[in-house]
């Protein structure tokens, strides 16, 4: 697997100094990381988080956070605007589930792809009973043509066959779950909003 990093600097005299766009094999993407500039001068990486959220925010796991931090912070030195790289690795990826007392029996998934920690995929039950899975994000204060909210999602599948697998996974993990919880602490976890 190929992970590939946009790294693109920002002219500002505030904190923000760079965005980075991490994309995965060419399957998924996370965006919105942010190089940041404390009040003595010392940079460092910020994740993007679901505000408000209990769920944390996406990070990345193990050995790989300090190489690409350091990868990051010294590229930001050597390059003029932009820069692109990439970094070989397996993209074996893991489906945590869990459920979160909803009347919709909602589900948060916890998705660990490669060495980067996403948090907070909902999975929602609709009236039909199927399902809809919801990447983190946040909602804009921009809307379109019809009115309606515009979502700015973090992380997300950058092709269907990918989302496709990946929706089929978290489904199954999903029903698993559903399968193994007692039936009362369904009902009580529908009751409980």
């Amino acid at each position: 697997m190929i992970y590939k990093f946009y790294l693109r600097k920002i002219d500002s005299t505030g904190p923000l100094k760079a965005l980075v766009n991490i994309e995965l094999d060419k399957s998924f993407v996370v965006e919105g990381l942010k190089i940041i500039e404390d009040e003595k001068g010392k940079l460092s990486i910020s994740f993007p988080s679901i505000n408000k959220s209990p769920f944390g925010q996406i990070c990345l796991l193990g050995d790989m956070k300090d190489v690409i931090t350091e990868q990051l912070l010294s590229d930001y030195h050597s390059i003029k605007n932009e820069a692109i790289y990439e970094i070989r690795g397996d993209l074996n990826y893991k489906v945590k589930c869990h459920f979160v007392g909803y009347k919709k029996l909602r589900a948060y998934v916890d998705l660990d792809i490669g060495f980067i920690h996403i948090p907070g995929i909902k999975v929602i039950k609709k009236k039909d009973n199927s399902l809809f899975i919801a990447m983190p994000g946040k909602k804009t204060n921009r809307f379109d043509k019809d009115g309606n909210p515009i979502y700015m999602y973090f992380a997300k599948p950058c092709n269907t066959d990918f989302y496709d697998e990946l929706y089929r996974n978290i489904v199954s993990v999903y029903d698993k779950l559903v399968l193994s919880t007692p039936q009362s602490e369904l009902e009580a976890l529908q009751k409980s909003y």
